[in-house]
């Protein structure tokens, strides 16, 4: 237990407003458990050897919630079926950061990308994989469909002007 709340404080550290992504990493000859990488402005890359999806489900403990009820809770609220996008508080400025899922939370390539701050993104489909390209000017390859992408950062905005409506009336995200 002792561990785990060191392991999040950790993340609450790593995870800040100028996080990017939190993508998969696979170490050379692995498939199936990936590491993580947290990308953040300025080039900065963290590696973490737990899967991105350990990283999502920590920060979501920070709120006393798993990731599914997060993401249930919000899918209900924006009417999203499903991949959900979550917000989570940050505690350095209080304010909501929307992080939206490319692929199945379960899937080992997915990636989480910041919506906030997110610019564009372009299909390439020689690749079959979609460039995402971020406020600093920075872009990563995600393993995902353009329809997918857009599909994710429609339910993501949608998040993003329920909390801003919310706030605006100073009622908290959590108790809607």
């Amino acid at each position: 237990r002792c561990s785990m709340m060191n392991f999040r404080t950790k993340l609450l550290k790593l995870v800040t407003k100028d996080t990017l992504a939190i993508t998969p990493f696979f170490r050379e000859g692995a498939t199936h458990r990936p590491h993580c990488l947290i990308i953040n402005k300025n080039k900065e890359i963290v590696e973490l050897q737990v899967p991105p999806v350990k990283v999502m489900e920590e920060l979501a403990q920070v709120f006393d919630e798993s990731l599914n009820h997060l993401m249930l809770s919000y899918s209900k609220k924006i009417l999203c079926n499903q991949k959900s996008p979550i917000a989570l508080l940050m505690v350095q400025k209080l304010k909501h950061h929307i992080f939206f899922p490319t692929l199945s939370t379960e899937n080992p390539q997915n990636y989480w990308i910041s919506f906030d701050n997110y610019i564009r993104h372009r299909y390439i489909p020689s690749l079959n994989m979609t460039n995402i390209q971020f406020v600093d000017g920075s872009s990563i390859l995600v393993p995902a469909s353009q329809s997918i992408i857009q599909r994710q950062i429609t339910y993501a905005a949608s998040l993003s002007n329920l909390i801003r409506h919310k706030e605006s009336k100073n009622i908290g995200i959590f108790t809607i």
